[in-house]
């Protein structure tokens, strides 16, 4: 293994995404899950780790739960947790039987 890699742009590494046979297994590996980038403050990271760590699950989760419920304004609860994993349900049994 090299102590050191060369991923500059004139390199001509490819991103993962760019690899078909990579593109592919991320695709697997994450359905229906886009990658993003950005920049948060670290106070409100600490937070969603504080929440994640008393309710067992990672931080992420939590931020995506956070991001959920405000943009479709409805809280992901036990009640209409259901309804949630029905539509998925249905929507991945079209999509596998479309193939």
């Amino acid at each position: 293994m090299r102590k050191a890699y060369d991923f500059s742009p004139n390199s001509g590494a490819k991103r993962a995404k760019d690899v078909s046979h990579l593109a592919k297994l991320q695709a697997r590996a994450q359905p229906n899950k886009t990658r993003v980038t950005m920049w948060i403050d670290e106070d409100v990271v600490a937070t969603f780790r504080e929440r994640a760590a008393k309710g067992g699950v990672g931080y992420q989760t939590e931020m995506n739960r956070a991001l959920r419920e405000a943009a479709t304004g409805t809280p992901l609860t036990a009640d209409n947790l259901s309804v949630v994993v029905t539509k998925a349900l249905m929507k991945a049994s079209r999509a596998a039987t479309a193939r």
